[in-house]
C-alpha cells in the first residue's frame, strides 16, 4: 500500500491518514523512552550505595559511613559508571527524537534505544549484584566489617533501563509490522 508520491514504505499512509512511525502508539512509546531516559540521566548522578566500615579493636568500635554516587562507582568502568549510564540515557533520548523525526531511520533508531536501555540496566544490575561487603580480622585482634546498602536510585536506574528497552522492543515490533505489511502484496479481489 504505497503512496504513488512516496518512495519510502515507512512513509506510506496508515489508517486515519497518519504516516510511518508517527502514529499515536509509536508516539506514546517514544515519549516513554524519553521520560525513562531522562530518569536514567538523573538517577546516574544520585547516591547508589551507602557503605559502612566498622572496625573493632578490643572494646572500642569505630564506624565510618560513606555515600557513593553513581559517578564515583567503578564497577564496570574505571572513571564512574554513572557517567556511562547517563550517556546511555541521553543516547536513548536522541535516538527517540531521530525515530520520530526521520522515519526512514526509525527501525534502526528503535534498535539503538533498546541497546541503550539494556546497557544502562546491565550496568545497574552489575553494581547491584557485585558483592562489595567483606569482613576480616588480623592477628592483633582488629576486626573489620564492611556493609554495603544499595539505594533506591540504583534499583530505579535498573528498572528504568528495562522500561526503555521494553518500550523500544514494542516499538520495533510496531515498526516491523508496519514495514512488513507495506511490502506484502495486496490481495486481488
Amino acid at each position: 500500500m504505497m503512496d504513488e508520491n512516496t518512495k519510502d514504505p515507512q512513509m506510506a499512509p496508515v489508517r486515519g491518514g497518519e504516516t510511518g512511525s508517527n502514529t499515536p502508539l509509536t508516539g506514546a512509546l517514544l515519549v516513554i523512552c524519553c521520560l525513562a531516559g531522562t530518569g536514567i540521566i538523573v538517577l546516574s548522578f544520585l547516591t547508589w550505595m551507602d557503605i559502612k566500615f566498622t572496625e573493632v579493636v578490643g572494646e572500642d568500635t569505630l564506624t565510618i559511613v560513606t555515600h557513593v554516587k553513581g559517578t564515583d562507582a567503578s564497577g564496570v568502568t574505571t572513571f564512574g559508571d554513572g557517567y556511562v549510564t547517563a550517556a546511555f540515557g541521553a543516547f536513548a533520548i536522541v535516538l527517540a527524537v531521530v525515530c520520530r523525526m526521520a522515519s526512514r531511520w526509525g527501525f534502526y533508531a528503535a534498535a539503538g534505544i533498546a541497546v541503550a536501555g539494556l546497557c544502562a540496566a546491565g550496568i545497574a544490575f552489575y553494581n547491584l549484584a557485585y558483592d562489595r561487603a567483606s569482613s576480616g580480622s588480623s592477628a592483633f585482634g582488629i576486626s573489620v566489617q564492611v556493609d554495603v546498602a544499595r539505594t533506591a536510585a540504583l534499583w530505579g536506574l535498573m528498572a528504568l533501563g528495562i522500561v526503555v528497552a521494553g518500550a523500544a522492543f514494542l516499538l520495533l515490533a510496531v515498526l516491523w509490522r508496519r514495514v512488513s505489511s507495506d511490502r506484502a502484496p495486496e490481495p486481488e479481489g
